[in-house]
């Protein structure tokens, strides 16, 4: 434990690998050594501010768009989320049509939060 905050290249990294063991341990989750070490290793891979808007999100099966493309590609890259692909003439229906800036329809990814994401999502939220 004390390596794993030892390497956070950010205190708040370690004030969060703390909060997720106190959360991890009073909500009993299944595999929670396993869990705990794989989220301890994402965060410290991650910069602290692209973890923050994780709670953006405000149900777990919520879509951001690519409007913060950069810091959602880094969350992707760093395992808190998940892509979907689309094309605008095959979007489904209750998304709509995504218009670009210059008023055409546009194709892009959604992300949407994976376990990980959802976990750390709720330990950002919890007091």
């Amino acid at each position: 434990l004390f390596a794993i905050i030892d390497r956070a290249d950010d205190l708040r990294k370690a004030k969060l690998i703390g909060k997720a063991l106190k959360y991890l341990l009073t909500h009993k989750i299944d595999n929670m050594k396993n869990i705990f070490f794989r989220l301890c290793h994402l965060i410290n891979d991650a910069y602290y501010d692209d973890l923050e808007i994780l709670v953006l999100f405000r149900k777990d099966n919520e879509q951001l768009s690519t409007s913060d493309e950069e810091r959602l590609e880094e969350l992707y890259r760093f395992g808190f989320l998940m892509d979907v692909r689309f094309r605008a003439d095959n979007l489904n229906e209750s998304l709509g049509k995504l218009i670009n800036s210059d008023g055409f329809e546009t194709n892009g990814i959604l992300y949407v939060l994976n376990k990980y994401g959802i976990l750390l999502k709720d330990i950002l939220l919890s007091k």
